[in-house]
This record gives C-alpha cells, structure tokens and sequence, in this order.
C-alpha cells in the first residue's frame, strides 16, 4: 500500500495539505501516451473543423476575418453587432480567438501590473472566451449544430483514456498500456463519457422549454394572467433547477469523465456524484481548481517557453548556415526567411513569404512546416493533458475528503483486460471416469515336485559322488 493511502482523511481537513499532490500533475501530464492521444484528438478536431470550413465557404457561408473579435468589442461597449460576410471559415475564426483567450488565461497568472491586474486579465479572457463561444452559438447554430456533436464524440474517447491512464497512475503508481485504456473507455463510451456531459445540458434543455410553454401561457390574456400568476412559482422553481444545472456543470463539469474513469460509473452517477462534491466542498472545490489552474499556467508557459526557444535557435543558426537568398519584393532574405518566417512569440509561429519562393522551395516550404507545427501541437497537447489529469487528481482528492474513500481504490484492471484478452469458451462437462477394473488375483505358481510325472532318461552326471560298494567274498 502507497504512502497516499495511509494518511488519516482528516489529514487535510481545509484542503492545503492535500493540495501537494496537484503538484503531481506535471510529471504525470508529460507521459508519452498522454501526448500522443491529446495530440491525435487535436489533430482530429482541427481535419474535421477545417472540412467544415471548407464546405461552408465553398457554399457561401464564410465570414470577415477577426469576425468573433468584432462581435467581443462591439459587445463590450453595447454597440449592436452585424454580421459580416468573407473568405473566412467560422472555425479558423473561433479556434484563432479562443486560443488566444487561453493564452490570456495563462498569462494573467504572471503579476505584471499586480494583483488587480492579474485578476483584470483572467476575467477578462475568461469572459471573452464565453463571448466567443455565444457568437458561433447565436450567429451560426447550424454551424454549431455539426461541430459539436463530432468534437464530442473525438474527445470522449482520448480525453477518456487519458482521464483512465491517469487515474490508474493516481491511485496505485502503475501505467496501463493504451490498448487497457481503450477496452476500458470502448465499455462505456456512449452510455458514460459521451452521455456524462450531455445529460445536465439535455435537462436545463427540458427546462428552458417548460419555461418558454409558461411565458406563451402568460401571454393570454385574462386567463393567462391569473394562470400565470397563479402557478408562477413553478417557474421559479425550474429556475432555481436550472441554476444548479448550471452552476454545478461550471464548476463540476471537469470531473464528469475523472468520475467515470476511476469508478466505471454510468451517465448519472457520473455527474449526480460530480455535483455532490462540488457543492458539499465548494471552497476545496475552489481551492484544488484554483491551484491546478495556477501550477498548471506556470507549467504551460514554462512548455511554451521551451518551444519558443527551440524554434528560435534552430531558425537562427539554420539561417546563418543558409547562403541562398530569396528576394521578397524588394528586400533581400535568406532561404529560410522565405520557407520559414519566424518572428513572432505567439500567434502563427509558421508562414512562409509565397512571394519568395518557387519551383522545389514549395517542397522545403511545406515539410519544415510539418515539422514546425508539430512542435507548436506538442506545446497545445501538454495543455489538454495537464487538464485532463489535473481533473482527475482533483476528483480523487474531492472523493477522499467527501466520502473518506481511499486513494487507491479505483476499479480493477483485470476486470476488463481478462475479459478483452481471451473470449468466454462454453464449459462442456465432462463424463464421470469410468469405474477402474478390479486386480486380477495373483497367478500362483506352479508346484514343483521332487520327481518328474515321467520317467526320466538323463544320465548322472560323470561328476556326481557315488555311493561305496562294499565289497563282496
């Protein structure tokens, strides 16, 4: 048993002492596996955006660029927003500005103009993050409509093995193998990772309903005035459930999959026990949340930092190296300058001048951009899973402080695996075993007599002592 599994659960009674353990995450986010399936669903998120983009484009359907900037400032000074049309694709907008908000996110932990700065920054990209998700919500539902459903159900599955890879490292220092975590996540993908988040969604959906049916109630006159009037605590009610819904999704919402991971709960034990946490603990909640967001920034930029650099060594001595010249319009760069423009710290840390560049450039320009934007992918997979991780932590420490349950306790490897690794044969019985013969009785042997049944003709033998004549007179 680990040295986690004997501490007294009143050992962190207000939640510090248990926070040292967030401080795991790092360590447990940079496992190669992790990486690689919050890669692979990165990438997959991006092909299917992209196709999308594609499509509505092609069909008339793109937008301006800095389309979901304007729509953010023209809300933030109550100016009415009109939608603009261009050569842009909604996702490229939406992923572009989001990413920039979470870089906002992580910045905003690094007290530059202090604490009152530092606190400006996170609300303000936090709030502009949700503007951005309102505008492809109210401007392009359609849109939304085939983005969603499809991103859900990529990441359901990676963020599901990972939160499985996770928890398994969590609870007993032990890493399983991708193939455990896909058997494991394939039992209870629809009914519980897919499902887990859509089903508080689906309810406060049921219950905006119910309270746009007693709005149009409302609006008949006479008998709607006193039915309205009469009955409007029900909507108050469906209020009040439509703020926990909320609330408790906000705030629980990271722990759906963590839930599910280390106990192999269905859909509504999933997030019925996600809510109970968070609402039964909310200032731990506050604080695990708070410290993983903080040491996980840290964790990030220090990340980005790295690739930064990495980038910038390489491009610059590279280049030095890099004889040949390019002419772009009127200036004179080298080779690299014009297959790989690498100037900036953040935003698109690979372009090329086309301007520049021709013939077999084109080949170099597109394979340094493969590699390049693979390491910028490298530095966004980190992120997603030091989230994922980070959540999961965070559940184990919620489960042990609500209901004492220790930390080792996470639903057995061998339940699945044996399962997964050799199909049930059908049990044949077997006859019972035939009864064995009895022994034969032992032959005796013959008896043996001193002289033969038949006269015997043998002749004695020359050297057998005869007996003494006596002599005769």
């Amino acid at each position: 048993m680990s040295a986690t599994s004997q501490e007294s659960p009143q050992a962190g009674c207000c939640g510090v002492h248990d926070c040292v353990k967030i401080f795991r995450v790092f360590q447990m986010a940079r496992g190669a596996s992790k990486i690689a399936l919050a890669l692979t669903a990165l990438v997959l998120t991006l092909a299917w955006g992209s196709i999308l983009d594609v499509f509505w484009v092609s069909a008339g359907g793109g937008i301006s660029r800095g389309e979901t900037l304007s729509y953010v400032m023209d809300r933030s000074v109550d100016m009415p927003y009109e939608p603009r049309s261009g050569d842009a694709g909604i996702y490229a907008e939406y992923s572009a500005h989001m990413r920039a908000q979470v870089y906002g996110l992580c910045s905003s932990v690094i007290p530059v103009d202090g604490l009152a700065g530092t606190a400006s920054g996170f609300v303000g990209s936090f709030g502009r993050m949700c503007q951005g998700t309102t505008w492809l919500l109210r401007y392009h539902p359609w849109f939304a409509l085939v983005f969603f459903p499809v991103t859900l159900l990529i990441w359901a599955l990676f963020g599901g093995m990972i939160c499985r890879i996770a928890a398994v490292e969590f609870a007993r220092d032990e890493v399983i193998s991708l193939k455990d975590a896909f058997a494991f996540v394939r039992k209870r993908y629809f009914g519980g990772f897919v499902m887990a988040p859509l089903a508080p969604l689906l309810i406060m959906a049921v219950v905006a309903v119910l309270l746009v049916l007693g709005g149009l109630v409302l609006s008949i006159p006479v008998l709607g005035d006193f039915l309205g009037g009469l009955f409007f605590f029900l909507a108050l009610l469906g209020g009040l459930i439509g703020a926990i819904l909320l609330i408790g999704f906000s705030a629980g919402g990271s722990l759906f999959w963590p839930a599910i991971a280390a106990e192999g709960t269905t859909t509504f034990d999933a997030f019925s026990t996600s809510f109970h946490y968070v609402y039964t603990r909310p200032w731990r909640s506050a604080l695990y949340g708070l410290v993983a967001f903080l040491y996980g920034s840290v964790c990030w930029l220090f990340v980005h930092f790295l690739a930064h650099v990495t980038l910038l060594f390489t491009h610059t001595f590279v280049g030095r190296g890099t004889v040949a010249e390019r002419t772009a319009g009127t200036v004179e760069v080298s080779k690299l300058d014009a297959l790989w423009s690498y100037d900036r710290f953040l935003g698109e840390a690979h372009s090329w001048m086309s301007g520049a560049i021709s013939g077999s450039d084109w080949l170099g320009a597109v394979l340094i951009g493969m590699w390049v934007c693979l390491v910028i992918a490298l530095v966004w997979a980190f992120l997603v899973s030091f989230y994922f991780c980070a959540s999961t932590v965070i559940y184990f420490l919620l489960r042990r402080a609500v209901d004492l349950t220790d930390y080792e306790r996470v639903e057995e490897v061998e339940e699945y695996t044996s399962e997964e690794a050799s199909p049930p044969q059908p049990v044949v019985s077997e006859p019972p075993p035939a009864p064995e013969p009895a022994p034969a009785p032992a032959e005796e042997p013959p008896a043996t007599s001193m002289s033969p049944p038949w006269p015997s003709t043998d002749q004695p033998s020359p050297d057998a002592e005869t007996p003494p004549q006596s002599d005769s007179i």
